[in-house]
């Protein structure tokens, strides 16, 4: 039997032990779970208008997350951003990239590949006044020559290698972050070729010594006259040694300043125009030689003979050196190509100073 009040489970009980309401002994358990099921199905309920002695509520859930319910939104894409570049000095670099820029430049080029050409020449040339110094004798004088023929060539391949280095590490840093390892290996090549020149300028001062004192120990008719050929032997031997001397020390000047400024970003123009001056000369001079020898051939040829030499002129002949207009193709290649060198170095020179002018170098 159970309370119709509570529902408490009270068998055998007159009143309920739970909330004290009497109980009907005669009513059975099935009536009151008849009634019990017929109140929960009342709509009723939830109102609260429950014919009962009290109302029953649903139980009320407390609100963990506050007053509100929390709102969910869906997460906003956003595409992702690019990397924010710091900013740049638009100084930075300034002076490698200018060195760059003229180590690219057409003048450059084509003076690298007139000098690369002369050289390749030069090896063809050695190897031919090898082959004839053989047939017509192995002296002293020929081997001296051919010994100095090399030398010269290696010191020019040596410098056909240091300027292509220089324009390809130049073309492949546009940064301007070139090696300089070009420019060390042509100061090196000018370095033994300054060694070399001094050496036969020293060899000069002592051969004029030695004729000063024959001069002066001389009691013939002509002694004034050999005295005054010395003197102004001396005078000249010294201003080629003095132009030596200046051309030489603006080189290293040069190779010094652009290897310093590609290390330290530093503009500086202190390039010797000097340098290129005396390569502008050295073109017109070549091209006044060339322009001789087509028009005139055969003029160094003549002029020995009319000194009485002529076995040498004979041999001159045979080799090809009395005259360009007698020489090969060949010949007449490495002499323009010398020229346009030339022409081109001096001219980048002159490129390299206003460019660094321009940037406060």
């Amino acid at each position: 039997m159970f309370c119709p009040n509570c529902g408490t489970k009270c068998d055998g009980m007159a009143f309920c032990p739970n909330c004290g309401t009497k109980l009907d002994e005669e009513l059975d358990t099935g009536s009151v779970l008849d009634e019990t099921v017929a109140l929960s199905n009342d709509s009723s309920i939830g109102s609260g208008s429950v014919d009962t002695e009290q109302d029953y509520a649903a139980p009320v859930q407390p609100n963990v997350w506050g007053t509100t319910a929390p709102q969910y939104a869906a997460p906003q894409y956003a595409p992702p951003q690019p990397p924010v570049k710091p900013a740049v000095n638009p100084n930075q670099n300034r002076a490698r990239i200018t060195a760059r820029n003229v180590a690219t430049s057409p003048l450059f080029l084509i003076a690298t590949i007139a000098f690369t050409i002369s050289s390749l020449i030069g090896v063809y040339s050695t190897f031919q006044t090898f082959g004839h110094g053989m047939y017509y004798g192995s002296d002293i004088s020929s081997v001296l020559g051919l010994l100095s023929s090399i030398t010269t060539l290696v010191l020019s391949l040596l410098m056909v290698l240091g300027l292509w280095l220089i324009f390809g590490n130049a073309c492949a840093h546009p940064d301007g972050r070139m090696s300089t390892a070009g420019l060390t290996i042509i100061k090196v090549a000018q370095i033994i070729i300054f060694v070399f020149y001094c050496i036969i300028l020293l060899a000069a001062f002592i051969g004029l010594i030695a004729g000063t004192s024959f001069g002066t120990s001389y009691r013939g008719y002509h002694s004034s006259t050999v005295a005054s050929a010395i003197i102004t032997a001396f005078l000249l031997l010294g201003a080629v040694t003095a132009l030596v001397i200046i051309y030489f020390c603006g080189i290293f000047r040069s190779l010094s300043t652009a290897a310093n400024t590609i290390r330290t970003d530093r503009p500086s123009r202190r390039v010797s125009g000097f340098v290129a001056v005396i390569c502008f000369i050295g073109a017109l001079f070549g091209f006044i030689s060339l322009v001789i020898s087509l028009v005139k051939p055969n003029l160094l040829s003549e002029l020995i003979y009319t000194l009485g030499e002529s076995s040498a002129a004979e041999v001159l002949y045979e080799m090809g050196i009395g005259s360009i207009g007698q020489m090969s193709t060949v010949g007449l290649i490495n002499s323009i190509c010398a020229i346009v060198a030339n022409v081109c170095f001096g001219a980048t020179i002159f490129l390299y100073k206003s460019k660094m002018s321009a940037i406060g170098g």
